[in-house]
């Protein structure tokens, strides 16, 4: 349901005369199902300091990864719309644009541009390109890209909107925190989590909790306050330098200080997978119905919040003009260099910055697998293709396996220690857990043997990650010497 849906978003704007780039006419058009969306003002992101000291700018940048979030330079506007299970890892379903063009694009344009092809779909002109993805002509400065692309679900949302028309808009929540001010924030991402948080789930995790352990708070009674969270808004700025503010909303007053809160905070990121290395410096306050959390976001930083909801990069405006059917050998190392030097800001910002880094960040070597998995390929060589994908499914298999070794201490420490168990009789875990008597010593014990556990886990976690790193150093400076030689041109 949810894929067809989407298409609501780059086609239904066509029933209406407005011009694509205002954003209350795309707000209007997203996907009921949508609960969480990502808004840019390229406009005013580009025109900041920051921006042109940094190059974002440019249409010729030799890394397409050096720019936190894709900014094509043709649009003045752009909105992602997805679904998010905050439950599960942050995953999601296919995901949406739309983007406000300055100048028409034609769909020959990008599939020649990307190496893909042209299609039409239900009289839809469409274009399929490698990074899997559709582009979708809607208007002539009206451009949408769906990834992955799935053609039966472009076909099943055109013969439906010839039917039934347009049906799609925000929910309260996102329409209530997606007004763009003029000078206020240029990035804006949002999350709508009413109704979505089970309290059966929210119990077994705080009872768990050790935060709430430590605070000597009371689950039963915080179940209910982190069920009722309505959503969280994340606000980018960027002038001299980028700035964030994340407000965590729930409709109840927050029931602890602002201590508490910080802890919480960084204990979800965590426990996702997503710690972002600095963000323990910002300030956290609560403020009657909320957590507001602020402070100085770095470029790595921000490009990693962001890939939560990336779309896939392309470079069909610096292939204008040019013969992208006869490429000569310099037009190959030239894209070559660019697509090596994504992949290097890419390691960049995963890479430990300490040898014995215990971080959590399964999730983040996810989405950069995704990231590099999307970048730009046509007329990149074949083995600098070959080392990019071994390099995203390396990527893949540290992520899955630093989640298992987490589990696996989880696992043990929840086995370790000697209970005393006499209620059990064979009525299952539930049953006696009410029921648990330790003695001083037996909480002494069992807490030593589940940190003895946990500590086991993140030893080998820890191994495997350095494994890991160690196989991509290998191969990234095998392929750099193979493509220096093989181009005459330093990579």
């Amino acid at each position: 349901m949810f894929k067809s849906a989407l298409f609501v978003v780059v086609l239904c704007v066509t029933a209406s005369n407005a011009v694509a780039s205002e954003f209350k006419e795309l707000f209007g058009h997203v996907p009921r199902v949508t609960n969480s969306i990502l808004v840019i003002d390229v406009d005013r992101t580009l025109l900041s300091k920051f921006a042109i000291d940094n190059g974002w700018d440019e249409r010729f940048n030799k890394s397409y990864a050096d720019r936190p979030v894709y900014l094509p330079p043709e649009s003045d506007k752009v909105v992602v719309a997805s679904q998010v299970d905050p439950l599960r890892n942050f995953a999601h379903t296919a995901t949406v644009a739309l983007m406000g063009m300055k100048e028409p694009i034609s769909m020959n344009l990008f599939a020649r541009a990307e190496g893909g092809y042209t299609d039409v779909i239900e009289g839809v002109k469409t274009a399929w390109v490698p990074s899997d993805a559709y582009f979708i002509e809607v208007e002539p400065h009206l451009l949408g890209m769906q990834a992955p692309a799935n053609r039966k679900a472009i076909a099943e949302w055109a013969i439906r909107y010839k039917k039934e028309g347009a049906q799609g808009q925000l929910s309260p929540y996102l329409e209530a925190v997606t007004k763009m001010e003029p000078k206020g924030p240029q990035i804006v991402m949002a999350l709508d989590t009413v109704n979505s948080i089970p309290q059966h789930m929210l119990m077994d995790r705080l009872e768990k909790s050790p935060i709430v352990e430590k605070h000597n708070l009371d689950p039963e009674s915080l179940t209910p306050f982190f069920a009722s969270m309505r959503g969280a808004v994340l606000e980018i700025t960027v002038r001299n330098d980028i700035s964030a503010k994340l407000q965590i909303q729930f409709d109840r007053t927050v029931p602890f200080n602002d201590d508490v809160a910080q802890e919480f905070v960084l204990g979800v990121l965590e426990n996702n997978e997503m710690e972002l290395p600095g963000i323990d410096t910002w300030k956290y306050e609560v403020v009657e119905d909320s957590i507001i959390c602020s402070g100085d976001l770095s470029v790595q930083n921000m490009r990693r919040i962001l890939s939560l909801m990336d779309i896939p990069s392309t470079k069909f405006s610096s292939l204008k003009g040019q013969d992208v059917e006869t490429p000569t050998e310099d037009d190959v190392a030239a894209n070559s260099q660019a697509y090596f030097h994504s992949i290097e800001s890419l390691l960049a910002d995963l890479r430990p910055k300490q040898k014995k880094s215990n971080a959590s960040d399964a999730k983040w070597n996810e989405r950069y697998a995704s990231k590099i998995d999307n970048l730009p390929i046509l007329h990149v060589d074949k083995d600098l293709l070959d080392y990019g994908e071994n390099l995203s499914d390396t990527l893949r298999v540290m992520a899955g396996t630093r989640r298992m070794t987490g589990m696996q201490g989880d696992i043990a420490a929840r086995h370790s220690g000697d209970y005393n168990n006499d209620y059990y009789n064979g009525y299952g875990y539930n049953y006696g857990r009410a029921a648990y008597r330790y003695s001083r010593v037996g909480i002494a014990e069992n807490i030593n043997a589940q940190y003895n556990a946990k500590a086991d886990a993140r030893a080998s976690g820890q191994a495997t990650k350095l494994q890991g790193w160690q196989l991509i150093d290998s191969a990234t400076v095998d392929i750099r010497r193979q493509m220096t030689e093989r181009y005459n041109v330093e990579f």
